[in-house]
């Protein structure tokens, strides 16, 4: 006999959705910086060759 799936429990569905929204902030924070950071070394080198 099998039991049904039992429902995650609030608490626990907050804790995965807060989980998951730092991620994808954290990510999209981390690529903000990277394309930051590759503009500022592509004027640099820009700046260099001139």
């Amino acid at each position: 006999m099998t039991s049904p799936a039992k429902p995650v429990p609030a608490d626990g569905r907050d804790t995965l959705w807060l989980a998951i929204g730092i991620t994808i902030l954290w990510l999209s924070c981390g690529s903000v910086l990277l394309l930051t950071a590759a503009k500022i070394l592509s004027t640099a080198i820009e700046w260099v060759k001139s």
